[in-house]
């Protein structure tokens, strides 16, 4: 009997995300802003003011959310934080991980 482990070796950046990052991040994650808020730790209070303040841009509630989470989270706004949550169940985007935090 054999079994054959798949292997892999995934190297997220270090550091904390560029403003412009998180730009080119909010395009793609604009329709689950609100669940990779939730991820994020961002708080539900502030998930719905954003919800609220802009109502019929998705684009602004994401880069809001992000620009929110780095602020506030300082140190810890890091792209293994952010690989994380992008790669969650609950937000399911390994695309995205490996575009914005993996180190090529």
């Amino acid at each position: 009997m054999y079994i054959c482990l798949s292997l892999f070796l995934v190297v997220v950046k270090p550091g904390i995300p560029e403003d412009k990052e998180l730009h080119d991040l909010a395009n793609d994650v604009s329709p689950v802003w609100k669940r990779l808020g939730r991820e994020l730790k961002v708080d539900d209070s502030k998930l719905s003011q954003l919800d609220v303040d802009r109502q019929q841009d998705a684009y602004e509630k994401a880069f809001q959310m992000l620009q929110y989470w780095k602020q506030n989270r300082a140190n810890q706004a890091t792209y293994q934080i952010l690989y994380s949550a992008l790669t969650s169940t609950v937000v399911s985007r390994n695309d995205l991980g490996k575009k914005y935090c993996e180190f090529t």
